[in-house]
């Protein structure tokens, strides 16, 4: 889903650091596919580092 969006918004594919995908992974993602998506997009417009760590969550 990161690749994708990256690729739509014209940009490389940050890594996620391991505290990063943990925590992606411990949230219950009560809104579901489309949450996760919404997420990962704000990530994506307000960060422009090639990494994406646990605060930019």
């Amino acid at each position: 889903m990161l690749e994708r969006l990256s690729r739509r918004m014209g940009r490389k594919m940050p890594t996620l650091t391991p505290e990063a995908s943990q925590k992606l992974l411990d949230y219950p993602w009560p809104g579901n596919v489309r949450e996760l998506e919404n997420a990962l997009e704000r990530v994506l417009i307000f960060s422009r580092s090639e990494t994406i760590d646990a605060p930019a969550l």
